[in-house]
């Protein structure tokens, strides 16, 4: 197996494994098991991950929140839409649609009056938008939706978009869920900091974790940059657990990303504000995690290759197949997993 092919990532997954709506209660989901050491999968319910997190381990969760950035306008009296890719950035760019409508200088109108203009049309056929008047938080809150990923086909309402939030959801900015957190309940979280540190960092996610790979070697694909940042806080835990040899266990692989981004040139974590385009694939030797609760990913998809990474991708198709066998439900509103 070339471990740079693209097709070395890809795997049979049928439609009927994706998952369309989110298990009620949050924490009802299923959740596959696997510990490296002993080379085995066990079958549970997230409800019962406490019971199979490492005693002293240190959690660590992606506090942020999605933005509600697809709003939907018109050109010429037809329907487009668009999907901000950068929220809270001064200069607007957008994923846009249909593309051959958003030409240059094309005015596109939203509601309220609001409208934009095509200022560029970037190589990877995002467009730059300048609003008038300026696109505030407060008119997307009111006026857009929460991006959804295309293989969710259940329409969208308040309710699908409640349950796209982390329960723990406090900094506002992405532009796609850290959907690992998506199964705690405010209960299962309370008993979770009840027997382990917990620690918050935030990356506001954006192109760099969906964007689908498109280079048939992956040493070759590009990724978008994203920001994140860690508190004083959070930084000082890190370290004394680094430094006791605690389990570091991250939720989803945005947290993943933050924590290795960091250790990537240094020994120790540092808190402030960043922008990182890491990208884990086989080959990586990890610096700062030791386990990751995480959810099943796309084939082909970076998500996918950073799980390979630190499983090995036969063993992370392997675990895969037997997720599919025994009916786990995938990607955003599926099922979790947990790696040791």
């Amino acid at each position: 197996m070339n471990k740079l092919n693209l097709n070395s990532y890809n795997f049979d997954l049928p439609t009927t494994s994706i998952a369309q709506s989110a298990v009620t209660p949050r924490d009802h989901s299923k959740l596959l098991i696997y510990n490296r050491k002993t080379d085995t999968i066990k079958h549970e319910h997230f409800y019962n991950i406490l019971n199979y997190i490492p005693k002293n381990a240190i959690i660590v969760f992606n506090n942020t929140k999605v933005t509600p950035a697809r709003l939907f306008g018109k050109i010429d009296q037809k329907e487009v839409e668009i999907l901000l890719t950068n929220p809270l950035g001064k200069n607007k760019q957008a994923l846009v649609k249909p593309g051959k409508k958003f030409t240059l200088e094309t005015e596109i109108k939203f509601p309220a009056g609001l409208t934009a203009k095509v200022t560029k049309i970037n190589t990877d056929g995002s467009r730059e938008l300048n609003f008038t008047p300026d696109l505030t938080l407060q008119y997307l809150h009111k006026y857009g939706e929460l991006p959804l990923p295309p293989y969710i086909k259940t329409t969208y309402n308040q309710e699908v978009a409640n349950r796209y939030q982390t329960i723990y959801a406090q900094t506002e900015g992405s532009i796609a869920a850290p959907t690992a957190g998506l199964h705690f309940t405010p209960e299962l979280l309370d008993k979770l900091k009840q027997k382990f540190t917990v620690v918050n960092v935030t990356l506001n996610v954006g192109l760099g974790t969906f964007s689908p790979i498109r280079v048939e070697s992956i040493d070759q694909h590009e990724m978008h940059f994203e920001t994140y940042s860690l508190t004083e806080e959070a930084a000082k835990a890190l370290n004394q657990a680094q430094k006791n040899q605690q389990p570091i266990i991250t939720v989803g692989t945005t947290s993943t990303r933050v924590l290795e981004a960091q250790l990537k040139d240094n020994d120790q974590f540092t808190a402030g504000t960043f922008s990182t385009d890491i990208f884990i694939y086989p080959g990586y030797k990890f610096k700062a995690i030791t386990g990751q609760i995480t959810n099943f990913h796309l084939p082909k998809s970076s998500l996918f290759m950073l799980i390979s990474a630190f499983l090995g991708t036969e063993k992370a198709k392997q675990i895969y197949q037997e997720a599919v066998d025994q009916q786990y439900r995938f990607y955003s509103f599926g099922d979790a997993c947990l790696f040791l």
